[in-house]
């Protein structure tokens, strides 16, 4: 897992309305550009543009923010650093959960 990448946990809104983020944790990710169909968080088919695994098993919502490597985009665009998380899965196997899959929009 040669690239990483920053998430930090939602949790909630403040007083205008704009969404609150706890302490940013970076994680060895693997970042692979994959065009495929995922159910969003509403249960609705939506295109994924990019898959991320991370080398680790934590907890992620679709409401967290993620933050890219510039060099791993190939942009310093918002946009592309910081993609919307579309879909999450959670991977274990005999010994436990072994990984996270974020599919990306």
């Amino acid at each position: 897992m040669a690239h990483t990448a920053t998430i930090a946990p939602w949790t909630g809104f403040d007083g205008q309305g704009e969404p609150t983020f706890g302490a940013a944790v970076t994680y060895r990710c693997r970042l692979g550009a994959n065009i495929k169909n995922v159910r969003d968080a509403r249960g609705q088919e939506v295109v994924s543009s990019h898959t991320l695994w991370l080398g680790a098993s934590p907890i992620v919502n679709v409401l967290d923010k993620l933050v890219l490597s510039t060099g791993v985009m190939g942009s310093t665009e918002e946009s592309r650093t910081s993609p919307p998380i579309i879909s999450v899965q959670q991977h274990a196997d005999q010994h436990g959960m072994h990984h996270t899959k974020l599919y990306l929009k």
